[in-house]
């Protein structure tokens, strides 16, 4: 997944925001998020592992992308431009985003 993420400024709308103390990150579905998130709550370091080498990745920070809609519950889904597959659509947390 991260290898889909490359940054590319050409159609972007927006930016991810600056992360003190690391980097945000988006999945390929909003469920995969919500697992993560619970992975990091409880702690279960497998299944966060599990998840970050198939379903998630790490956004940089200033990475542009355009914004396609925000869940009521802090999560935003956004278009990331540039990679080697063309443009992807992924999930991550509203504050992630400008």
């Amino acid at each position: 997944m991260a290898a889909l993420l490359a940054t590319d400024t050409a159609q972007a709308a927006t930016t991810v925001r600056d992360n003190v103390g690391g980097y945000y990150v988006a999945c390929r579905t909003e469920d995969a998020l919500n697992l993560l998130a619970s992975a990091a709550v409880t702690e279960n370091a497998p299944l966060g592992l599990g998840l970050m080498t198939s379903d998630c990745a790490f956004l940089p920070e200033g990475l542009h992308v355009s914004v396609l809609g925000r869940a009521s519950h802090g999560r935003t889904r956004i278009r990331v431009y540039g990679g080697p597959h063309g443009p992807v659509n992924v999930w991550t947390n509203s504050e992630a985003v400008k």
